[in-house]
């Protein structure tokens, strides 16, 4: 639609001018349209915008395009965002049919294990042991299954 165009071009030209800030991104991740949700959030992890909104987005976001944004984009934020980030994700169980989506978080998770008490801290939530997606399975993996050994 016109609108959704128009948001775009909004969205690029405001990156490309580079007014895209934390304030703004804020506002960015409200729209309608998943396409521009998922642009927001690349460019958030482009320009390392750390929004403390991104934590709650990934738990409720219904789009899977999106979602695996925010696991890309994860990965790019600093431990304590990120890895809440992840956490949010891993309430979507369904994602475990994705091809993509469980191995993303993976690399996004592997990415902050050299900052130990932020991994720590989200280590010690029940809510990441229950997670299903935390076992993973696909074509031309090996089943991991994360215990606690820390």
């Amino acid at each position: 639609s016109s609108d959704v165009c128009s948001s775009d071009l909004a969205l690029w030209s405001l990156n490309l001018l580079g007014e895209l800030c934390t304030a703004n991104g804020t506002r960015w991740l409200q729209h309608s349209d998943p396409h521009i949700r998922r642009w927001v959030i690349r460019l958030a992890g482009d320009h390392h915008l750390n929004i403390p909104e991104l934590a709650q987005i990934a738990g409720n976001e219904s789009d899977i395009q999106v979602r695996t944004q925010i696991a890309s984009t994860a990965k790019r934020m600093d431990p304590e965002l990120g890895l809440s980030m992840i956490r949010g994700l891993l309430s979507h169980e369904a994602d475990l049919t994705d091809p993509h989506q469980p191995l993303l978080i993976w690399w996004a998770i592997e990415s902050h294990c050299d900052r130990w008490a932020e991994m720590q801290a989200f280590l010690e939530q029940d809510a990441v042991w229950k997670s299903k997606i935390l076992i993973i399975c696909g074509p031309g993996t090996e089943k991991i299954n994360f215990k606690r050994i820390y």
